[in-house]
Order: C-alpha cells, then structure tokens, then sequence
C-alpha cells in the first residue's frame, strides 16, 4: 500500500511484558525505561534480522502528557521505529506529464527505510496486570506487530541486567522481559462489510506427514484455492462469506481468508474459521484512518508531532473506554 503524505492508519494494541525463565517475577515497562532510553540515546537499540539483510532500529523515544497543563494527566512513551531493508527494489518516480522513469539506486551499505509510531501508555492497563499498557501503532508495511515484538525482546534483552533469587536452589538467577504486543479486537465481520466490500477468497488447508517423492525430500504442508467474487458489501457479502466458508469447510479447508476494501480503498485480509458456529460475532482489528495537517514522509527522521498527538488521543479514549 502506498503511503500517502498527508494520511496515516493507526490502530489499537495491548503491548505486554512476560518473564523469561516463566518462575522469574514480573518485570514493568518503568523498570526497563531508563536502560531502553540509554540504548536509543546511544544508537544501540538495534534488531537486525535475515542475516543482517534487514534492520529495525529505535530512531528516537519521547514521553508525551496526556495534558501539558496537567503532570498528573497521564504520559504516553512515543517510539520512532525505523525499518531498513537491504533486499527491498531500488525506488522509482515517474513524470506525470510523460510517464518517464526515474530510479533511485541503493548506495553500499543502505536499503529502503520506512518508519512507523508507537506510542505506549505508560500506565498499566490495571494493577493486577502491571506489565500490561494500552499502545497505539501507526500502520506500516514492514513493521508489524511480530517483529516489534520480536526487536523490543532483543532490545531489552541487551541493554537490561535483572536477576531473581531462585526459592528452589537459593542462587541468583538471569532473568529478561519478552514483549509482545498484540492488536486489539474491535470490529465485528458485519461492521466491517458496511464500510467495505469483499474482493476475493483464499480457503487454506493444512497438511501433515504428505510425502511427494520417494526420496522423502519434498513434503506438502499447505494447500490453498483461490476464490473469485463479485463485489459485494454489507448483507450480501455476509451471505457470500457464509457460502465460501461452508464450501470450504466441505473441501475440508480449516482456515478462509477474506480480502476486503474498504470506503478509504485500504485492503486487509480477514482469517475467519471455516469451523466456527457463527464467525460474524468474530472481532477483528481495530483501525482507524488519521487526516493530517501537516506532511509524512515514508522514512521520517524524528516523531512527527502531529500524528503523535493525534495517537496520544487515541490512547486517551482507549483508556476512558
């Protein structure tokens, strides 16, 4: 999806943080926060994945109040999270007047960056959750909820030194946060199918222990068919989803994959259970689609102000709610 320069989508997360070894006790975002801000201060907040191909790095962190007249309001920890990748095809331009193309080639040592905001509540969600935080990620191809997670872990990991008496042996233990932030349920298939429309079918089965050649070198472990439809929305699509899950479900595939568009031209793709009774009340993601004032680029080189005070309102009402 192409990004827009003055549009965003955000959407609604639960960012948690679990104890590795599982008997360690519980560790908080504000005991991590003075070592994670010394690590972005410093260039170390890192993660690198594919071989070094591809980096995620904390550009720059800021703590943001609810209300700059009020200390007790609230604050909310925005994370500049950059994307580099060194796979990814050189960008090109085309004249509008002409349609001449322009590429931008990839000096040594660089790869297409974009950037993405995270904005965390730092309170918890409640007290007898403290390592849990409502947060608010702004939507980026690239920087999903799995790799944040995935770099936030490694993070934490190298910049944190925590230790626990182990009641079992008397000894001192190692002991590190894993994060894992997980985008909040929000809207049901019907709410959905009245702002957008269905646009095709993906029904995907599952195989285990389908050997192909007598050598055991190739082994099938999924298998998909692809559904064409017409475009239909609100009732209509819910009765076309209802009809491609049951032929799937007869064709014996576990899992439909449903791709929508919706009012804003945004596409996304709905998991919906070919076995559950009734998938309508299902949830799913919560998005929502930020107008602003001011441009973003693609690759911003430190917080845009504006869609981090539109995300801090987010974050406001997520926790009124």
């Amino acid at each position: 999806m192409l990004l827009l320069e003055t549009e965003r989508y955000i959407v609604e997360t639960t960012l948690a943080l679990t104890s590795i070894p599982t008997d360690a006790p519980t560790i908080t975002l504000l005991e991590c926060l003075p070592e994670l801000k010394k690590s972005i201060d410093n260039g170390t907040a890192v993660y690198s994945m594919r071989k070094g191909r591809v980096q995620i790095r904390i550009k720059q962190y800021e703590e943001r109040l609810y209300d700059e007249n009020d200390v007790n309001s609230g604050t909310a920890l925005a994370l500049l999270i950059q994307y580099v990748d060194s796979d990814a095809s050189d960008p090109s331009f085309g004249k509008m007047d002409t349609g001449e193309i322009r590429v931008v080639e990839k000096e040594d040592n660089e790869g297409l960056s974009v950037t993405a905001h995270l904005v965390i509540e730092l309170k918890s969600i409640n007290e007898a959750m403290p390592a849990v935080h409502n947060a608010v990620l702004e939507d980026v191809n690239g920087i999903n909820k799995t790799n944040i997670s995935s770099a936030l872990t490694k993070i934490l990991h190298d910049c944190t030194d925590f230790e626990f008496m182990n009641e079992e042996t008397r000894k001192l233990n190692k002991c590190r946060p894993r994060v894992k932030l997980d985008i909040n349920a929000g809207h049901k298939l019907k709410e959905l199918l009245d702002k957008g429309f269905v646009a095709g079918f993906k029904a995907v089965k599952y195989k285990t222990d389908v050997v192909l050649d007598d050598e055991g070198d190739l082994e099938l472990k999924e298998e998909c068919i692809i559904l064409k439809s017409k475009h239909k929305r609100g009732e209509a699509a819910l009765d076309m989803i209802k009809r491609a899950a049951k032929f799937a479900k007869n064709q014996e595939y576990s899992r439909l994959m449903v791709r929508y568009q919706d009012d804003n031209k945004k596409q996304s793709t709905l998991n919906v259970s070919t076995r559950e009774e009734d998938f309508t009340n299902g949830l799913f993601g919560k998005s929502e689609k930020v107008i602003l004032g001011e441009t973003i680029q693609q690759c911003e080189k430190k917080i845009h102000e504006e869609l981090a005070s539109k995300m801090v309102s987010c974050l406001i009402k997520m926790s009124e709610g």
